[in-house]
């Protein structure tokens, strides 16, 4: 409880995952567990990759 008497909620109503597409670049929202990248169709990592953009290979 803080100062005001209120609990914080103990997170949100939905989970998002994001994971970056390590072939095209994109972030893309992870949706019903089906990790593949909805702009070039690649396959996405199990976990957790996304943080500052960088360069992708080709």
């Amino acid at each position: 409880m803080n100062r005001a008497g209120l609990r914080p909620p103990s997170g949100f109503t939905t989970k998002m995952l994001f994971r970056r597409c390590t072939a095209c670049g994109q972030v893309t929202l992870v949706k019903d567990g089906w990790f593949v990248c909805v702009f070039c169709d690649a396959d996405l990592s199990s976990s957790w990759n996304v943080g500052a953009r960088r360069e992708v290979g080709d």
